[in-house]
């Protein structure tokens, strides 16, 4: 029996990376479903366009952006 935890323990078979790309692939169709260009949340969210672009492409972000476009989304 091991004695440490791995994060497979706590997230499964996935990575933290694929989590996080699964993550901004369904914001991004939350996005488009709204009507809303890259540049309009962008500009809604007050997180740059580059990191909205970078976001969706690769799921890096950092906490604080990801709260201002969850906000901007109307996520619950």
């Amino acid at each position: 029996m091991k004695s440490y935890l791995e994060l497979s323990d706590i997230f499964g078979e996935k990575s933290v990376e694929e989590r996080m790309l699964d993550l901004a692939k369904r914001l991004r169709a939350y996005r488009k479903r709204m009507g809303l260009t890259q540049m309009q949340l962008s500009d809604r969210s007050s997180v740059p366009y580059g990191t909205v672009k970078l976001f969706e492409q690769t799921g890096k972000i950092s906490l604080e952006n990801l709260w201002y476009i969850a906000i901007a989304l109307e996520c619950d």
